[in-house]
């Protein structure tokens, strides 16, 4: 691929962590809650929230200088976890991608929910995408920061990762009392 298509596909994927039009903003240091689908999530004191709208539910930015976008959707019966990575890889990991090697995967748990862990090196970032799905939405996180910084922002996210709360519908039921 040329020159011009590696660019575009690098800009593609820098838009979703760019300016785009604010329909509405979660002050720092609050919890956003999505309306819908009922998962909330922590907002750094350090950071802005933005919920452009699209497929994206909610972007982070942090004064730091990470970034952290989350979608959600309604899950698709039948697609696994990795399904669903190899879905975004297919979109974004390539030699002409925005993500041009992928550095490690590992399965974990979210919330208690089974959770997709990739790493992904290129465009002078690193990015960690984690990927879950509950019984009713699955959510897809996208970690982003400049490689050198990458590791010690990697708590922050983290921290954003723990205080994460799935719909309540999401949660597996108990198994029944016999």
């Amino acid at each position: 691929m040329n020159i011009v298509g590696r660019t575009l596909r690098a800009v593609s994927l820098a838009l979703v962590f760019a300016a785009f039009p604010v329909a509405a903003q979660t002050p720092p240091g609050e919890t956003f809650e999505h309306p819908e689908r009922r998962y909330s999530l922590p907002i750094p004191a350090d950071a802005r929230a933005r919920h452009p709208g699209g497929n994206v539910d909610i972007a982070i930015d942090s004064d730091k200088g990470f970034g952290v976008i989350l979608q959600s959707a309604a899950v698709r019966p039948g697609a696994s976890i990795s399904e669903m990575a190899a879905t975004l890889e297919a979109a974004y990991l390539g030699p002409d991608k925005a993500w041009r090697s992928k550095v490690g995967q590992h399965i974990t748990l979210l919330s208690g929910l089974v959770a997709f862990n990739g790493y992904y090196a290129g465009n002078g970032a690193r990015y960690r995408v984690v990927i879950t799905r509950g019984q009713i939405n699955t959510y897809t996180f996208v970690f982003r920061a400049r490689e050198k910084f990458f590791e010690g922002f990697e708590k922050d996210f983290d921290k954003i990762l723990q205080d994460f709360k799935p719909a309540p519908g999401d949660m597996p039921s108990p198994p029944a009392q016999v």
